[in-house]
């Protein structure tokens, strides 16, 4: 499927004239070094490259095809698949996202795949729901979704203004939290 849509998108282009720019941030490798500080590092510094600062992203479906210039697409998938990522020199970086999964999810799964994008582009990478972050280049990619979508900083401070002094956090203090940031009150 991704391929046919690659593919279409492409044959448009061309028929339109367009030729298709990228200037994508440098791919970062998680070969050596704690992947977790890496997925934080690397996804504050692409925050930063984007220009998106410190608070709640609005729309990171617009972020991937618009600023970073990523091939977006959005289909009916298996409901055990949340997304595909492949990266092809000639034609760029792709993310394939599961539309029957909320939006919430695809938000994550998004962030998710743009790991990849940023940590290591060539090996394709298939994300099913409730998978288990086992491998190197997995759990980079998860920690890179995470801090990619509530930077430390900005989510502590929300966080503690939200628990104002509390030991403990309420439902409805967490879903303010997870409205506010756009994420999963799972997350």
């Amino acid at each position: 499927m991704l391929n046919n849509l690659v593919r279409a998108e492409v044959e448009l282009e061309n028929i339109l004239g367009i030729k298709r720019t990228t200037e994508y941030p440098e791919e970062r490798g998680i070969s050596s070094g704690d992947v977790e500080k890496l997925g934080e590092t690397h996804a504050q510094e692409l925050r930063h490259w984007q220009g998106l600062g410190g608070g709640p992203i609005a729309d990171i479906f617009s972020v991937i095809e618009i600023g970073i210039r990523i091939r977006l697409f959005q289909r009916q998938l298996d409901s055990e698949f949340s997304g595909l990522f492949v990266y092809v020199e000639r034609l760029g970086a792709c993310i394939l996202l599961n539309s029957t999964h909320p939006l919430l999810r695809r938000t994550y799964s998004a962030a998710h795949a743009l790991g990849h994008f940023i940590g290591t582009r060539h090996p394709t990478e298939t994300h099913r729901q409730n998978e288990q972050f086992l491998s190197r280049e997995e759990r980079y990619a998860d920690v890179f979704g995470q801090s990619f979508l509530t930077p430390q900083d900005s989510f502590t401070k929300a966080f503690n203004l939200i628990v104002d002094g509390n030991d403990r956090i309420s439902r409805k203090q967490v879903i303010i939290l997870a409205h506010q940031f756009g994420i999963s009150r799972e997350f």
